[in-house]
């Protein structure tokens, strides 16, 4: 009497395209609220440049001068474009195995920037490249199935380790 077997094909491709896929999901998310927030501190110096008092929406400005409160604004708002930009860094685990790339492409029909980052693998002839189009995400594993597979090992070695 011959069993059943059953075989499964592990695809690695396909696992490190949802894995990125989910970063980058997260990644879109974290450099939304940077944006809102730049912008937010953006516009709270305007309206300061702009002699108009904010003191009624925001109280914390009573006890600053104006010049410390344009100062503070501008330090805020340097800082939250500087964290917007680093959202496509992989974690410090998985860092090292990569060369990373990363192009903020600014279309004048969209009001989010849209990104091409390429996490290229430095030992392996393989790479996963992100696009962003507005809120649509794509995200690509470039390189042979056996190229994707050994990335795929070290990647979650990378992980385990920590």
């Amino acid at each position: 009497m011959n069993a059943a077997t059953t075989t499964t094909e592990f695809q690695a491709r396909k696992e490190l395209e949802q894995h990125f896929h989910a970063n980058a999901v997260a990644a879109f998310d974290v450099f939304i609220q940077q944006q809102n927030e730049q912008q937010f501190y953006l516009h709270v110096l305007e309206k300061l440049k702009q002699d108009k008092d904010l003191t009624a929406e925001l109280p914390e400005l009573k006890k600053l001068t104006k010049s410390a409160a344009v100062r503070v604004c501008e330090q805020m708002a340097q800082q939250a474009a500087t964290s917007a930009a680093q959202v496509w860094q992989l974690a410090a685990n998985t860092k090292s195995l990569f060369t990373t790339t990363i192009r903020e492409v600014k279309t004048p029909q969209s009001l989010l920037a849209c990104w091409e980052v390429e996490y290229k693998a430095k030992h392996v002839q393989a790479s996963v490249n992100v696009k962003t189009h507005r809120r649509n995400l794509t995200v690509k594993v470039i390189g042979s199935d056996s190229a994707a597979e050994q990335l795929y090992k070290e990647f979650v070695t990378a992980q385990l380790r920590g």
